[in-house]
């Protein structure tokens, strides 16, 4: 009697942890619903450099700081932005002394500058037919919002104020750029057209609203908020409208991205203690961690 009754305890045991695998560790683990190529930042090795993995956090590779240069000083390589077909990323690097823009392949491989002068050139990204890119620029005295051809010729300034205007995305349709810029006091979100001309402001309060990324059907934008006390990542239609919350942490969750089909969004977060990458769906749900270590992993871009 004694050997059913133990027999029977073990196979209560083995059946509540089969049920707590199925319940609860596919909603951690579990990242085959996640396709595509994420690169990032990371001081692992040392210095800043840009890796790209899979979308599921398996296959991380270093891109850059292998032998990117020569005679070139320790660097710091960063805002990785891949192009829409895949094939090519760019980034913004001061390996020559002050940041200046940069493409390479999606391996890593023949990176060259685009840009060249002696102030900063920072947050390309690219239009959705990978013809051009809009940049920021200080070469006018303040940051300003440039755009050029993908190789780098034909660099045209689109906004002129006294403020600073930065971090531009390129609506799908490829007709309008949304960025952030203090231009009234504190960073909000503006939509432009590709003349320069400042169509709306979409975010009004007293903090700062940053780092906006259109959604690839057009209908959303992604941004960062600290309105809440903190970094929070935020959704909003193209309008302004239905701004709403979708992480609620005690640290830092920034720069977000879209996944190519717009139905997650990936961001770094520091709420596990150092910064790290993460996905969630569209509505804030699911949300799991897919690097983890030491170092920091921040600023994800995903094709």
């Amino acid at each position: 009697m004694k050997k059913v009754k133990i027999y029977m305890t073990f196979a209560f045991f083995f059946l509540v942890v089969i049920a707590f695998v199925i319940l609860f560790l596919p909603r951690e683990m579990n990242r085959e619903d996640i396709s595509g190529i994420v690169t990032f930042v990371s001081n692992r090795d040392g210095n800043l450099e840009i890796y790209s993995m899979n979308a599921s956090g398996s296959n991380q590779v270093r891109l850059t700081g292998i032998i990117d240069c020569l005679n070139c000083v320790s660097s710091a390589n960063d805002y990785p932005s891949l192009s829409p077909d895949g094939s090519s990323i760019s980034f913004h690097s001061n390996r020559y002394g002050n940041y200046e823009i940069y493409i390479m392949g999606a391996d890593g491989s023949n990176q060259r500058r685009i840009t060249n002068n002696s102030d900063m050139d920072l947050f390309a990204t690219w239009s959705p037919d990978g013809n051009m890119m809009a940049y920021t620029s200080d070469r006018a005295g303040n940051e300003e919002i440039y755009i050029m051809n993908s190789d780098g010729t034909n660099q045209t300034r689109l906004t002129n104020s006294s403020a600073s205007d930065r971090a531009p995305s390129w609506s799908p349709d490829g007709k309008r750029i949304v960025l952030h810029s203090n231009r009234d006091g504190n960073y909000e979100i503006y939509v432009m057209d590709l003349e320069g001309a400042i169509q709306h402001r979409l975010t009004t309060n007293a903090y700062a609203d940053t780092f906006p990324r259109w959604s690839p059907d057009g209908e959303k934008i992604v941004f960062q908020s600290n309105r809440d006390g903190n970094w929070e990542i935020y959704i909003m239609n193209t309008d302004g409208s239905n701004q709403t919350r979708l992480t609620n942490s005690p640290e830092e969750d920034a720069l977000a991205c879209w996944s190519p089909d717009g139905t997650k969004i990936a961001f770094h977060s520091k709420r596990d203690g150092n910064y790290e990458i993460y996905v969630m769906d569209i509505d804030g749900s699911n949300q799991r961690r897919i690097t983890e270590n030491t170092a920091t992993d921040a600023i994800p871009s995903w094709r």
